[in-house]
């Protein structure tokens, strides 16, 4: 009955008149073997063969100094509450850097016949320091948009004169997009879309995710940011483990040698083993599409794989020279200022050097309590909206630093 029930799920994301506006379950955008023009499909195929040969001459690829990818999210909102904060942005970033560099504690789940197979891809992730012209930024893009369930409408989420927002340099940077999918009654919806190599333009080449299955949220299926980690996947060239054929079959899987074949995908949190195709399925995998909470891993060609689409199809990210936000051991120990000062509702605060980390902003009463604190990506130019405050002197503090505040509502 399960199987029944996925295989309508599926199959909803290609017919538009089954509505999926309500699914639980991650369902990813890329099924790249429905597109059937000759083309696309002449273009993945020389692809994987590139990729293919280039593995069978060695492990040459892995010799190189670790990469760190730079990165820029933008925040399509339409309503206030989708102006997701930095703190839940920071921690996309985070998950991304403890999966690709098999760091995520939850990697004892991986069941015995696996473990032999568990791979560290080596690859870092940075919210960007500076934009495309060297001007500083914290990685982040808010735009405001019209456009309800603009993370759903791929026509005008990459462009910012529909709507949506431009690419930075797809050359240096990987850009993240982000926003509501709520569709219209009777559409179907996606938690996360990726481009591929062999099926990129400049102004699509990145991943998109909903602004539901984001960074640290409360939803039951993909709370911990992984979808992310499995759009990156498609991104650096992964296929889903079981090969996306339609109708499914065990004939395809997903040119992974250390994968075994399965016949279809998996959801929620499956029990351990679960068998297709005469094997033990890899469903932990995270390009399969269990629950957050169960997909824990990637196989060690996996990892090879995609540092090999790095080198051969992204070297722009292998060369960036863009700088990253910092994560520094020690708290922020640099002066700044504030204005306007007095100030109502709002200030804005500047540092006299550049600055890019995460840190903490306080706000003290004459009484020494705290009542405002909230996490930042820091930068000079940064806009701080202040909650309803009695008139009066405040303490700002940053860090190591403290400046004095005149509030006057």
């Amino acid at each position: 009955m399960k199987k029944i029930a996925l295989t309508l799920v599926i199959l909803s994301c290609f017919f538009p008149g089954i509505n999926l506006s309500a699914q639980t379950h991650k369902v990813c955008g890329n099924m790249p073997d429905f597109d059937t023009s000759s083309a696309i499909s002449e273009r993945r195929h020389a692809f994987e063969n590139a990729v293919k040969q280039t593995m069978q001459q060695g492990n040459w690829i892995f010799s190189r100094s670790p990469v760190t990818i730079p990165v820029v999210v933008h925040i399509l909102w339409n309503k206030p509450e989708e102006n997701v904060e930095d703190a839940r942005i920071w921690s996309q970033i985070e998950r991304l850097n403890l999966d690709f560099n098999a760091q995520n504690l939850d990697l004892e789940q991986v069941p015995d016949e696996f473990k032999p197979l568990m791979g560290n891809a080596g690859i870092q992730f940075c919210l960007a320091a500076q934009d495309p012209d060297g001007r500083p930024t914290n990685g982040i893009v808010r735009v405001p948009t019209e456009v309800r369930g603009i993370a759903g409408k791929l026509d005008q989420i990459y462009y910012s004169a529909l709507g949506g927002s431009d690419a930075w340099d797809t050359e240096r940077y990987l850009n993240i997009w982000v926003g509501d999918n709520t569709t219209d009654p009777g559409t179907a919806t996606a938690t996360g879309y990726s481009s591929f190599p062999w099926n990129e333009t400049q102004a699509n080449s990145g991943i998109i995710i909903s602004l539901a299955a984001f960074g640290k949220n409360t939803s039951e299926s993909w709370s911990m940011g992984r979808v992310g980690v499995h759009e990156v996947g498609h991104y650096l060239g992964l296929r889903h483990i079981w090969g996306d054929d339609s109708p499914p079959s065990c004939n395809d899987d997903d040119g992974i040698s250390d994968t075994p074949s399965q016949f279809f995908f998996h959801f929620d949190c499956p029990d351990t083993p679960q068998q297709s195709c005469g094997n033990s399925n890899m469903y932990m995998n995270y390009m399969d599409y269990v629950d957050d909470q169960c997909m824990v891993m990637f196989s060690q060609e996996q990892c090879q794989w995609m540092n090999t689409v790095l080198a051969l199809y992204r070297p722009g990210l292998l060369n960036s020279t863009v700088q990253c936000v910092q994560n520094p051991e020690e708290p922020l120990n640099t002066p700044f200022s504030i204005f306007p000062n007095p100030a109502s509702r709002q200030i804005h605060l500047n540092f006299p050097g550049t600055v890019a980390e995460p840190g903490d902003i306080l706000i003290y009463n004459a009484l020494g309590h705290i009542v405002f604190r909230k996490f930042f990506i820091l930068r000079s130019g940064i806009t701080i909206d202040l909650p309803e405050l009695a008139s009066g002197m405040y303490f700002v503090k940053i860090g190591k630093s403290i400046e004095k505040v005149i509030i006057h509502p």
